[in-house]
């Protein structure tokens, strides 16, 4: 800021809670009490990527069955990036205060899951995008 006042600090970002069903729970994480809660509400469920959300569905599930279907198959599924996808986020569409997120948002991964306390953006760097194939500019491929 120009004025020379700092900016407030930024609150770390919530532990997400496990999908009862994820193929995996890690290490000492909660997992969610009431899957329940996201029957009938409008939800967003998007692929598990760091620094990122790919949208996989937005809308309701009439029960627990469906939607637990549902998180199994979109678990099992390739990354939109290629590869195997590390989970899927489930959480409510509307807005909900920062307090309830817990209650408001749980997470399915795949068993061997990428788990480091290191946040991606510590070793994160841009990667260089070549011009694509049917551009006049060169060849596409993209490279560290």
């Amino acid at each position: 800021m120009t004025d020379g006042r700092s900016l407030p600090p930024c609150a770390k970002y919530p532990s997400t809670p496990y999908w009862p069903w994820s193929p995996t729970l890690g290490r000492g994480d909660a997992v969610h009490d009431a899957p329940a809660r996201f029957v009938g509400e409008e939800v967003v469920a998007t692929e598990k990527l760091d620094g990122g959300n790919t949208l996989l569905h937005r809308g309701r599930f009439q029960s627990i069955a469906a939607l637990r279907e549902f998180m199994d198959v979109a678990q099992r599924q390739p990354s939109a990036l290629g590869g195997e996808r590390e989970g899927v986020v489930l959480r409510l569409a509307r807005g909900f205060p920062g307090a309830d997120f817990a209650r408001n948002a749980c997470k399915s991964v795949r068993v061997g899951h990428v788990q480091t306390d290191e946040h991606w953006t510590r070793n994160w760097r841009p990667c260089r995008i070549a011009r694509s194939a049917h551009s006049s500019e060169g060849p596409a491929s993209a490279t560290p």
